[in-house]
């Protein structure tokens, strides 16, 4: 298992490749939506980021309360099981509001 640096390396990362996705992709919700290319490029970020926060340490998670644990993991389960389809809305928000936020927590 990786330490919490190298997790948190992990979710960094694929933060910035999110941001670099929108950037290439468009960086507004009709592009993402109309995009089946940027939907699987930003689901497969947000997966990851979900599988590293997935193993980070009770003492990260518990420095950082700001940070909505839960919901990251949760997103990534819905992502790689697809229960009940997957709201293409709900992952622009995800990417458009709450990964720049947890990007700038690190």
């Amino acid at each position: 298992m990786m330490d919490d640096a190298a997790l948190i390396e992990n979710i960094i990362r694929y933060c910035d490749k999110i941001k670099d996705a929108a950037d290439r992709f468009g960086n507004d919700e009709e592009d993402f939506l109309a995009d089946p290319q940027f939907h699987d490029v930003c689901s497969f970020y947000i997966t990851q980021i979900g599988e590293s926060a997935g193993d980070i340490s009770a003492e990260i998670i518990e420095k950082h309360p700001d940070i909505h644990w839960k919901g990251l993991i949760g997103m990534r389960n819905v992502i790689a099981h697809g229960y009940h389809g997957i709201d293409l809305a709900r992952i622009w928000l995800t990417i458009s509001e709450e990964i720049p936020v947890l990007k700038e927590t690190w």
